[in-house]
C-alpha cells in the first residue's frame, strides 16, 4: 500500500458555535470523529492535527492524532484561507523530509465520515489517471427551479430553454461536500493545495454530507448518529 498522511485542520475560534471543534457530538469532542475515520482507515498511515490551540492540541493527542507541529496565530483566524493552512502542512512536510504518496485533508466540521468513505477515497486515487479526488454529494435544490430576485420579482436563474420538461429529467447535480481532499504528494506541493483540477469524484449521502455550522447542523447530526447507531463507548474522549 503506498503511504498515505491525512492532515485535520482545527481551529481554536469560530463564528457560529463557540469552541466549536471542541464541542459534544454524540459524547465525543467534534474533531474526534475525523480523527477516529482516519485512525480506523485501512489506508492512513499517520493522522495530524494543524492547530494554534492548546486545548485542541491535547484532546487531539488524547484520541490518538499527532501534533507535530502548531499552526501560526495568523493562519488561525477568520480570514486565513484553507489553502493557505494547507500549504503550511506541506511545506513542513518537504522541510522534514517527509514524501508520503498522497495526502489527505479530512474536515473536523465533517463528523459523518467514516473509515469506510477514507478508504474508498484513496482506492479511487489509485485507481483513476487524476491528481486529486473529492468527496461530493448530491444536489438537493436542482438550480433549474431557483429564481433570482429583480426588484422583487422572481425571475428563472436559468433559460426557459435549459429548463428540463420535467423534474425526473433535471440531470444529476454534485457539490462539494467539504468532508476529504485526497491529493497525490508532488501535484499538491507544486499547487501549494489540496484541491485540484480537474479531479475525481467520489460520492457521499447528503445526510452524511453535514458540516457542522450552527447549533442547528449540530443537532441535525446528532439525530443522523443516533439513527445510525453510533455510541460513544470507544475511549479516549
Amino acid at each position: 500500500m503506498p503511504t498515505v498522511y491525512a492532515m485535520i485542520p482545527a481551529r481554536g475560534g469560530s463564528r457560529g458555535i463557540p469552541r466549536k471543534n471542541l464541542v459534544d457530538l454524540g459524547g465525543r469532542p467534534l474533531i474526534a470523529h475525523a480523527i477516529e475515520a482516519a485512525l480506523t482507515s485501512r489506508s492512513v498511515d499517520r493522522v495530524m492535527v494543524s492547530t494554534e490551540d492548546d486545548e485542541i492540541a491535547e484532546v487531539a493527542r488524547r484520541w490518538g492524532a499527532e501534533v507535530p507541529f502548531r499552526r501560526p496565530a495568523e493562519l488561525a483566524t477568520d480570514t486565513a484561507s484553507g489553502n493557505e493552512v494547507s500549504r503550511h502542512w506541506l511545506e513542513w512536510l518537504r522541510a522534514e523530509g517527509l514524501r508520503p504518496w498522497a495526502v489527505l485533508h479530512l474536515q473536523a466540521t465533517s463528523p459523518l465520515q467514516t473509515a469506510d468513505d477514507v478508504d474508498a477515497v484513496v482506492e479511487l486515487l489509485q485507481r483513476v489517471d487524476c491528481d486529486c479526488v473529492a468527496s461530493v454529494c448530491p444536489v438537493t435544490e436542482h438550480p433549474s427551479y431557483m429564481y433570482r430576485l429583480v426588484e422583487d420579482q422572481a425571475e428563472p436563474f436559468l433559460s426557459d430553454e435549459a429548463l428540463p420538461s420535467h423534474r425526473q429529467r433535471a440531470e444529476p447535480l454534485y457539490r462539494l461536500n467539504g468532508a476529504i481532499f485526497a491529493t497525490r504528494l508532488e501535484p499538491a506541493v507544486a499547487a501549494g493545495q489540496f484541491h485540484l483540477h480537474p479531479f475525481a469524484a467520489y460520492v457521499m449521502p447528503v445526510e452524511r454530507s453535514i458540516d457542522i455550522d450552527t447549533h442547528q447542523d449540530l443537532a441535525l447530526a446528532e439525530t443522523v448518529l443516533d439513527h445510525m447507531g453510533v455510541c460513544s463507548a470507544r475511549g479516549g474522549g
